[in-house]
């Protein structure tokens, strides 16, 4: 069991699935929405905690591919002045909240 919580087949299949859809949309040219079910299922292969919306977590994350997509590596250089609207569409900001509320959980249910 790792640190989160997750076991290593259940974290390689969320990997997976994730990989797969990034795989998948680094060779698009559009239509990206066909993208977001795989985004999910891998965030839900992780267990995030029930009263985290999965399906909106993968919106955002797609959202944010599509951002540097067109913006291109200077979304994440604009990070620190784009101030609540970055923490909104940047995936990797909502999942350390959510990872650190997960690992706050589990270790106090342990």
């Amino acid at each position: 069991m790792s640190r989160a919580g997750v076991d290593w087949i259940r974290a390689i299949l969320a990997a997976f699935w994730l990989a797969w859809a990034a795989a998948r949309f680094g060779r698009s040219t559009g239509e990206y929405d066909r993208y977001e079910p795989d985004i999910a299922r891998g965030y839900r292969l992780l267990g995030l905690p029930r009263d985290v919306d999965v399906d909106e977590v993968a919106r955002r994350e797609l959202r944010w591919w599509v951002v540097r997509r067109e913006i291109g590596l200077a979304a994440g250089e604009a990070l620190p002045s784009l101030g609540s609207w970055a923490e909104a569409a940047c995936p990797a900001c909502v999942a350390i909240k959510i990872s650190g509320r997960m690992l706050d959980e589990r270790s106090e249910a342990a």
